[in-house]
């Protein structure tokens, strides 16, 4: 049990150094947090990824909203966001695009 303890405080030591540890936490810990922010963003739903209607906005009619809840109106149509996944992508990124359903 001793021997396992040193070798595993002799790995561990070569691999981090004492000094540098709290950066390596500090530099995962905000990489880890932009990553996430930066797909929070990415999944947002008035973000479009198609190149089709690069504005959308523009072809909304008075009778049709974009907002997933309208709390005192009706609409006739709302937006909907369909994903898909393209093979091309080597990494698998989700495509997003915008259809009109029909309530």
């Amino acid at each position: 049990m001793v021997a396992g303890q040193v070798i595993r405080k002799t790995a561990f030591q070569k691999w981090f150094a004492i000094e540098v540890r709290f950066c390596y936490v500090i530099m995962t810990g905000a990489l880890g947090g932009a990553s996430w922010y930066i797909y929070r963003l990415s999944t947002r739903p008035d973000i479009v990824w198609t190149r089709k209607n690069p504005e959308p906005f523009q072809t909304v009619k008075p009778n049709e909203t974009t907002k997933m809840m309208s709390g005192t109106h009706r609409f006739d149509g709302k937006w909907v966001i369909h994903r898909h996944m393209h093979s091309l992508y080597t990494y698998c990124i989700p495509q997003l695009r915008w259809t009109r359903d029909r309530l």
